[in-house]
């Protein structure tokens, strides 16, 4: 089964290396990089349907993504046989004024400061010296614009009748520590036909527990394909 990893706000891919290599020995891993000029939904959407493999795939879609991955799979693709969420939502997470987030665009582009003021909401203390690096170096390649109009895309965004309507098998993880998106919004999840897990962590649940997330993801996956092929082992080939 091929996995695709659908990445957070800055959209690079970036913070998700480790993650992905805890996968790859039994699957076919591949992390999106999003255009760092594309902020839209829309636009992402239909810039991703074009990318998406014809092969049987899984998504996971970390935060930000999890709007576009409820978009893909209420389109009755036969290729896309599951979703796991992570720390996502279908309705915006924290009422804000749009003001306020436009007022941003007036201050210049500093990634070592914002990186300083966001790590304590996104990872708090697990952040190690390797993650520093690699979150610096994701808010150094986008643009403070497109990271504000990503942010504007989450805070605009209602798919919850489109969750309802979602009949994929599904997996979201919550994490126990998450300041950003609150329980109350990914209680939404428990609506739809998904497996739903509180593992303790920050927001950034796969940068803070790659073992552990993983391996639930390894585990939804195996039962997926049970599912679908009784006399299966779950075993596949790497390369899908």
């Amino acid at each position: 089964m091929k996995i695709v990893i659908l990445p957070g706000l800055d959209g690079t891919g970036y913070l998700l290396e480790t993650f992905a290599q805890t996968l790859s020995g039994s699957h076919g891993v591949e992390v999106v990089s999003y255009p760092t000029e594309k902020a839209s939904y829309a636009d992402l959407k239909t810039w991703l349907a074009e990318r998406l493999p014809q092969d049987p795939y899984v998504i996971i879609a970390e935060s930000f993504s999890g709007p576009l991955a409820i978009e893909l799979a209420t389109k009755n693709s036969l290729a896309l046989r599951g979703v796991v969420f992570v720390a996502s939502f279908a309705r915006s997470p924290r009422p804000v004024a749009p003001w306020m987030i436009s007022f941003l665009k007036l201050f210049p582009h500093q990634p070592k400061l914002l990186a300083r003021l966001s790590k304590p909401f996104v990872i708090g203390r697990a952040g190690t010296d390797h993650f520093n690096k690699q979150y610096a170096a994701a808010l150094r390649s986008v643009s403070l614009l497109t990271l504000i109009n990503r942010l504007q895309e989450v805070l605009a965004t209602d798919l919850r009748s489109s969750l309802l309507r979602l009949s994929l098998p599904c997996l979201y993880l919550r994490a126990h520590g998450d300041l950003l998106v609150p329980a109350s919004v990914s209680m939404g999840f428990e609506m739809c036909s998904a497996e739903y897990q509180i593992v303790k962590g920050p927001h950034f649940l796969l940068q803070a527990e790659p073992e552990l997330t993983a391996s639930l993801v390894l585990d939804f996956i195996e039962d997926l394909l049970r599912r679908q092929n009784p006399g299966s082992s779950g075993i596949t080939n790497p390369s899908g």
